[in-house]
């Protein structure tokens, strides 16, 4: 039955007594009975009966609606009612009555209107369900490339035994030999991606059955599941539906995880852990460099991801030969990849990943500009000359039209500079890289140099950090442009002559660090690499914290954190265990073998303090080709729609508006002339929608909204 928690506040002449009193006691003037000053203020505001309502129900019940009543001055009042949060329910503007819709938990501001008085109190939902096995068990189809729900394992649990239910709500016993593989205790999740698959170490045990508790404010969930293939259970993946009911439902707090294991008559644990939840979805497409490969035709290629997909789509390759080293435009228009034969190509992903053959051969990894118009090569880190990472045409860093690869007249570069694995800042004034050669070069610095597109002019060159031991690659600005992530690659390799700087093969070690520009100080992302947590195993898995390499990040800036996508060649649970460097299929059977080198996601705090590691753990990227060799991802905005177009937010346009058109429906469109925002009605731009500067955002005034790299992005860190 429907339990309802009402914490009912009678408001005076509201079907009640008319008594005055402060917290239950009499409040009046002793000589005249009448009310005191600070009773008679209170008296004077339109007040909301039943105050800060806590709705508590299942998802088996149906929710009951609750009548709301205003009163001022101590007389009941007709007023206009309304809601600041539409998903948990709706009320009736005329008459108060709420009702909560039940599919997601929340706090909402109920607000009556009565001439030029306001009053408001809160609404609260909170959802509780109970599984016994996945409603999805035995339904489930064959996975596709990426895998069951696109993250792997063995599928979902089916229904636990009475016999089982019994051993797991009986009281269980730890054992320290069993462990949690994945995911990883102080998880932040972005909402909107596949649910993960739960995996753990039970090789001192047989565990047949599992309970699965997890708790935070608004949501409660207790799952328990039977092995979905009668063997001992090795992973789950927690139901899609209650995922995305945790996740939507998360408002800042703690989600609590527990885990008790049955095995026979015998219950082991629990196993806890704490995550977080970050208040939006993350944006934008992944495209990465894939080998081994059953979607691209010559088994090699770039594939993309964009969230909400559960296997990669491709985006180029070539027959019989290699097309993988790529870079991809900052606007997301193009994506350029350089074939098995040394020519670069470009691929139009407005249109259908339409091909084009550049004149400039070997441009590979350049820095494009946010506008997509110049672009300065990447020049250095090859022993040898053959390596990928520079232009092989000229020695030297030169600045290029783009995409038409014509050298460009420029001013104020260095002599003899080699830049390597350039990138521009959000705001396209700075240029990041590997000083390679020059003035001051060495092979390993990360230096910075100002840019002025306008007259393409270079200034200020300066070393920003040195690594202790190894050298730094691939650096990456944050969307704030306040900070830079980047590789330090702590070895070279021994097994071929060529060290392949900036590659992640042949032994190669390397852990992601980060420079912050506000502060001057370089940090290790511990969180992000995983020191001192990650799992240990057999065959090369003594120290993943060592094998993480070229990150990119996001350019929206989703939940108030920067997004870093990386190659890892770490564990991923019991899934994929083979050695780290297993991953060439011209050497090893990946149809049979799950290589460990893949896409990882990890977030960063914008706002963390000088000093600190601002990483969280990283979570297995879902959608990437399970038993494919997959590396380099590269994060851009999704191809943007003309003005005109249908779109849900602003970020999917390429003039940055998703406004109503002349029907009512969102349509893509510019910004108001002469302003720095999307909408004339409210005179600012909703999220992800474009702007200039904070100011230009809706909810600006009010705090946890910021223009970051021209987008309104929520800027509240849960």
């Amino acid at each position: 039955m429907l339990r309802l928690l009402l914490l009912t506040v009678c408001a005076i002449s509201v079907g009640c007594t008319a008594q005055y009193r402060v917290n239950g006691e009499p409040n009046a003037d002793m000589a005249t009975g009448a009310p005191d000053l600070t009773t008679l203020q209170s008296m004077s505001a339109l007040t909301i009966s039943p105050a800060d309502q806590i709705l508590t129900f299942t998802d088996t019940q149906t929710p009951m609606p609750v009548p709301f009543a205003a009163a001022f001055e101590g007389n009941p009042v007709q007023v206009k009612w309304s809601l600041d949060r539409s998903d948990i329910g709706s009320i009736d503007p005329q008459s108060g009555l709420f009702t909560p819709k039940g599919t997601l938990g929340a706090k909402a501001h109920v607000t009556a209107t009565y001439a030029d008085q306001t009053g408001s109190t809160t609404v609260t939902v909170r959802l509780e369900s109970t599984q016994n096995g996945d409603p999805t068990f035995g339904t489930t189809t064959t996975p596709g490339a990426g895998g069951y729900n696109g993250v792997g394992g063995n599928g979902p649990g089916g229904p636990a035994s009475s016999t089982q239910l019994q051993t797991l709500s009986a009281t269980p016993a730890l054992d320290s030999n069993v462990s949690m593989l994945y995911p990883y205790d102080q998880m932040l999740w972005p909402r909107g991606i596949f649910a993960p698959l739960l995996q753990w170490n039970s090789s001192t045990h047989h565990f047949d059955s599992i309970r699965l508790h997890i708790h935070e404010n608004n949501y409660d969930y207790v799952g328990t599941f039977n092995a979905p293939t009668g063997a001992a259970f090795a992973n789950l993946p927690i139901p899609q539906k209650e995922w995305d009911l945790l996740t939507a439902s998360n408002e800042g707090d703690e989600v609590q995880v527990e885990i008790v294991f049955g095995e026979g008559a015998n219950a082991v644990g629990p196993y806890t852990q704490t995550w977080k939840v970050s208040h939006a979805a993350l944006k934008g497409t992944i495209y990465y460099q894939a080998y081994g490969s059953t979607i691209a035709t010559s088994g090699a290629g770039v594939l993309s991801i964009k969230p909400g997909e559960k296997s990669p789509t491709l985006v180029s390759t070539t027959p019989g030969g290699c097309m993988g080293c790529h870079t991809v435009s900052p606007d997301g228009k193009a994506t350029y990849v350089q074939d098995g034969g040394n020519v670069s190509h470009r691929y139009d992903l407005l249109n259908g990943n339409a091909q084009t053959t550049m004149t400039a051969t070997r441009l590979a990894y350049p820095a494009i500009s946010p506008d997509g118009t110049v672009a300065l090569s990447s020049s250095g880190g090859a022993s040898n000359g053959t390596n990928d990472i520079a232009d092989e045409s000229d020695s030297l860093s030169k600045l290029y039209s783009w995409p038409g690869a014509t050298l460009l007249a420029s001013s104020g570069l260095p002599s003899g500079l080699r830049a390597t694995m350039p990138v521009f800042s959000p705001d396209g004034k700075h240029i990041a890289f590997v000083y390679w050669a020059g003035p001051s070069g060495d092979q390993k610095s990360l230096a910075m140099i100002d840019f002025e597109q306008s007259s393409s002019t270079f200034s200020n060159l300066q070393v920003l950090t040195t690594p202790t031991v190894g050298q730094t690659a691939w650096p990456v600005f944050l969307p704030n442009g306040n900070g830079i992530v980047y590789e330090v690659q702590l070895n070279a390799a021994t097994a071929v002559s060529d060290p392949e700087y900036g590659f992640t093969r042949d032994g190669i070690r390397a852990e992601l660090w980060y420079y912050d520009l506000v502060h001057k100080g370089a940090v290790r992302l511990d969180n992000l690499n995983g020191k001192s947590y990650l799992p240990t195993g057999t065959s090369g898995h003594a120290d993943d914290p060592t094998l993480n390499y070229e990150p990119t990040v996001s350019p929206i800036a989703s939940g108030g954190y920067g997004w870093v996508v990386f190659t890892s060649r770490r564990l991923y649970g019991n899934v994929a265990t083979i050695d780290p460097f297993q991953s060439d299929p011209r050497s090893y059977n990946l149809t049979a073998n799950i290589t460990t080198k893949k896409l990882w996601v990890a977030p960063i705090d914008l706002n963390a303090a000088a000093g600190q590691d601002p990483s969280f753990p990283a979570f297995y990227l879902p959608a990437q080709e399970l038993y494919g060799t997959n590396s380099r991802g590269f994060w851009a905005i999704d191809p943007c729609h003309s003005d005109g177009t249908s779109c849900d937010s602003g970020d999917e346009c390429c003039g940055g508006c998703c406004e109503p058109d002349a029907s009512g429906a969102m349509a893509c469109s510019a910004p108001i002339v002469d302003s720095g925002y999307c909408s004339s009605v409210d005179n600012c731009s909703a999220l992800y929608e474009k702007c200039t500067q904070d100011a230009d955002c809706c909810g600006a005034a009010a705090g946890g909204v910021t223009c970051v790299n021209l987008r309104c992005v929520e800027g509240i860190i849960n």
